[in-house]
């Protein structure tokens, strides 16, 4: 439950390459090294935000009520995002 809303919880199986695809974009756009900008508290912004575990690392990034993705790193937060999307959407279809 999120702000008093059921917020529904779905899981489907991913396969390796599927897997190794969304790994290959994360990398290619350099997840690790997008750059945040500080703010101060936004009560009522939206916010997206991705974790990321990979070789024993987790990395967090988004947009929240104290962080914005700096602006010369946003195309790179927004493909990562994009391919999570378009993944989320390919399994809800093979449903």
């Amino acid at each position: 439950m999120q702000n008093g809303v059921t917020v529904p919880e779905e899981s489907r199986p991913v396969t390796a390459a599927q897997a190794d695809a969304l790994y290959g974009v994360v990398r290619a756009q350099a997840f690790d090294r997008i750059r945040l900008d500080e703010h101060g508290i936004v009560y009522d912004a939206g916010s997206t935000s991705v974790l990321v575990t990979a070789a024993g690392q987790t990395y967090s990034l988004g947009n929240d009520a104290r962080h914005d993705i700096k602006e010369a790193d946003q195309p790179r937060f927004q493909a990562v995002i994009a391919a999570v999307d378009a993944l989320v959407k390919s399994l809800r279809a093979a449903r």
